[in-house]
């Protein structure tokens, strides 16, 4: 994320922010310590960003770029990136995306939507322990990298792809090799399986979580639709902390799910399943929140609501 900032901007440029979550707001901070000037276009944590509120933003202001989430894992909302993408070429902006947790998880199509940078990591659909950071760059944004005031060394585009294009690859620091052999791996699974079988495979862990929560009287706070095929986030009832049924969901069940962020901590759990998730883990999961909710609430055998 860090290197689609240097590359591309430097002190003073105007840049457009969409941010419905805490890690829009990561972008937004990270613009404005390299210096830049930021026009946010912020929405309710757990709305779902608008690509005519863009359309209307970049009409009024001239920026050079827009960054936005594609998966917002703070609160289970995936916004329509091709229609954004369609928006910002349109304004003739660079678009660049944080496609962390979407990335093999949902179709993206990089290329055909206009995205001039897609940032992920080895770490969530890709189905491999972090430390591989991926990002993928158009001509376009190659381009203007070339013009970009800013110094950089470790985070250089340009360094990297010089090694990368020899005719020995190599990466421009040492590789974290046991992860990128383990990455191959999960990369041969998701070949084997087929794009289109992944996605709805996604989609399907998506509809199973969100059934089983809504037959526990549970209520999401994510969208009740297939665009949540990340993760589920779901809302507690009064009085209940969420921080408290985190805790117990691993001490007793064995089971890691994600409290909220920042203002949503203590009112939300987050239950991903993405990537290396099977059936039987999302029926453990739901089972285990419902149990830990009730019993929370005191009113285990009944609504929780």
């Amino acid at each position: 994320m860090e290197s689609a900032i240097v590359n591309l901007c430097g002190p003073g440029d105007r840049v457009a922010v969409v941010s419905a979550g805490y890690f829009g707001e990561r972008w937004i901070e990270l613009a404005e310590r390299y210096g830049l000037e930021v026009i946010p276009l912020r929405y309710e944590w757990g709305a779902v960003p608008v690509p005519e509120d863009l359309a209307e933003l970049l009409s009024a202001n001239e920026v050079k770029a827009v960054y936005l989430v594609h998966s917002e894992t703070s609160t289970g909302v995936i916004l329509d990136l091709e229609r954004f993408g369609a928006v910002a070429r349109e304004a003739g902006v660079l678009l660049i995306a944080d496609a962390v947790s979407s990335l093999a998880a949902v179709p993206i199509e990089t290329d055909g939507w206009g995205v001039d940078v897609l940032v992920s990591s080895s770490h969530k659909a890709l189905m491999t322990p972090p430390g591989v950071a991926i990002v993928i760059v158009s001509e376009r944004a190659l381009e203007a990298a070339n013009e970009a005031p800013l110094p950089r060394f470790y985070l250089d585009w340009g360094a990297n792809l010089l090694t990368q294009r020899r005719d020995e690859p190599e990466t421009w620091f040492s590789a974290t090799t046991s992860l990128i052999v383990g990455l191959e791996a999960a990369l041969s699974l998701i070949r084997a399986q087929g794009f289109a079988a992944v996605y709805h495979r996604h989609v399907e862990m998506g509809r199973r979580c969100r059934t089983a929560l809504k037959e526990a009287d549970l209520m999401l706070f994510s969208p009740d639709d297939d665009s949540a095929a990340v993760l589920t986030a779901v809302r507690m009832p009064e009085d209940v902390d969420s921080s408290g049924i985190v805790q117990g969901m691993h001490d007793r069940w064995g089971v890691t799910v994600a409290d909220g962020e920042a203002r949503l901590k203590g009112r939300i759990v987050r239950i991903g399943h993405l990537g290396y998730i099977s059936e039987a883990d999302v029926e453990l999961a739901t089972e285990a929140l419902s149990t830990c909710v009730a019993e929370a609430a005191g009113i285990l055998g009944q609504s929780v609501r």
